[in-house]
């Protein structure tokens, strides 16, 4: 990486300039970041934002203050990057993730931003963004299985490449995680001379400070906002609370390092952004799309949620369940679009899904149309992601309770199938659509429905 930013003429060590905040994990990552974001923004720092995947735009990725970057600039700064990489022969060029995370470095320096919020591709030790030196605020979020093959099959081995963006000196805050991958977190933090941070209470601290001393691990603990923003801010669950915490935990440590180093003064000391006040004026309407999200289209309600770990899937259900009962007269119709993409299976999730008493469930692949000129190695794709959705399927049938089900080759022909059924059921008849599996899914049905 340090290559490539060299022949794009950034000196890596510029990097330390963005006051970067930078931040890992298995599930709530975007969240988290979404909700730092706005926090400094609202206190009147001039934000770059740095995520993945995108839902329908890769413009998504790279946002100024909470806005995505135009296309223009977007294609101009795209184009210093590329043309300099050519034109120094570099080869081979940076791979589709590498090369944004380049443009997104690029982009926050020339638009002289006062904090980069950078989220982690894949892992940590070894993710392109990890090519900054010296962070001033790290954050680890929930940590789960997924991307195993990459990371290992354990909790252990999972928090050790997350853990990999920790540095010499700068604090690193995380919330409360399961013992074996916090014990992770505790040795990783010693043996890189970081301080962790839990940004709320947990239930054993006896044995959490027992652990900590024995492996001479710093560790303070954030105080536990108050519950009552879960009603207040219409949250979907405590885990969006746990969220809330870290996100207000790193955000107020941003400020108190910012200071410590003489770099810049708080903007507006009157904001608590502990405050039960100020945050439920600040998140009352905060939408992080794709992430329990509602929309509404001709007639139905889309309930989407990019869940894609088995923890999220847990969540997602609870989200849906609590939104809807079930009709005794059949006046709602619940229905299931559901795929995994990648090295994820589908039983687990399904089976934690059925709680949710589907009337209907449809399985898609992330194509979001078919193209009748599909190239032959486009077909081989194609036949990929079909013969995945069949094997959910089967999973289903083997599984289920007897809610019938189809598969699609492309969302575009489920919306279809969908539309068709609001035609033919009464008026009076209400259709949910639970949206979930993958953000990959959910970007391709947003694309649709939002047009």
């Amino acid at each position: 990486m340090k290559a490539y930013f060299e022949a794009c003429n950034i000196n890596v060590n510029d990097l330390d300039k963005l006051n970067v905040i930078h931040i890992a994990g298995s599930k709530g990552k975007g969240t988290t970041s979404a909700m730092i974001e706005a926090l400094l923004r609202d206190k009147g720092y001039k934000t770059g934002f740095f995520s993945s995947p995108h839902l329908v735009n890769v413009t998504e990725r790279i946002r100024i203050n909470g806005e995505e970057v135009d296309k223009i600039t977007f294609s101009k700064y795209f184009f210093d990057i590329y043309n300099r990489l050519v034109e120094k022969n570099i080869q081979p060029l940076p791979g589709y993730f590498r090369f944004l995370t380049i443009l997104a470095y690029y982009t926050f320096l020339r638009e002289k931003i006062d904090v980069a919020i950078m989220e982690v591709g894949i892992g940590g030790e070894y993710d392109s963004t990890n090519i900054i030196r010296k962070p001033t605020v790290c954050g680890i979020t929930t940590l789960d299985y997924d991307h195993t093959s990459l990371l290992g099959d354990t909790l252990k081995e999972i928090a050790w490449h997350k853990s990999g963006i920790m540095k010499e000196s700068v604090p690193c805050i995380t919330i409360p995680q399961e013992i074996e991958a916090m014990d992770s977190l505790h040795k990783r933090s010693y043996e890189k001379k970081c301080k962790l941070i839990v940004a709320r209470e947990l239930d054993d601290m006896d044995s959490l400070h027992k652990r900590s001393y024995e492996k001479k691990c710093k560790l303070i603990v954030a105080r536990e906002l108050d519950e009552r923003l879960i009603d207040y801010l219409h949250l979907t669950g405590k885990h969006q609370l746990t969220n809330l915490s870290l996100a207000t935990a790193i955000a107020q440590k941003w400020e108190e390092e910012m200071v410590k180093n003489n770099k810049i003064i708080i903007y507006n000391h009157t904001k608590n952004v502990q405050s039960v006040e100020y945050l439920q004026k600040l998140f009352k309407s905060f939408l992080w799309r794709g992430r329990t999200q509602k929309v509404v289209n001709n007639g139905i309600l889309y309930m989407l949620d990019g869940a894609h770990t088995q923890k999220s899937i847990e969540v997602c259900c609870d989200w849906f369940m609590n939104d809807v009962t079930d009709d005794e007269n059949g006046r709602c119709i619940k229905v299931l679009l559901f795929t995994t993409t990648g090295e994820r299976k589908g039983d687990q999730f399904l089976e934690v899904l059925k709680k949710c008493n589907f009337n209907l469930v449809l399985f898609s692949s992330t194509i979001v149309k078919l193209d009748t000129t599909t190239s032959s190695d486009k077909a081989t794709l194609t036949s990929n992601v079909k013969d995945k959705c069949h094997e959910n399927e089967e999973i289903w049938e083997t599984i289920g309770d007897g809610a019938p089900s189809f598969t699609f080759p492309a969302i575009e022909n489920c919306i279809n199938f969908i539309n068709t059924l609001r035609k033919t059921t009464p008026d009076d008849v209400e259709i949910r659509v639970l949206v979930t599996g993958s953000l990959h899914l959910v970007g391709g049905v947003l694309s649709i429905i939002e047009k």
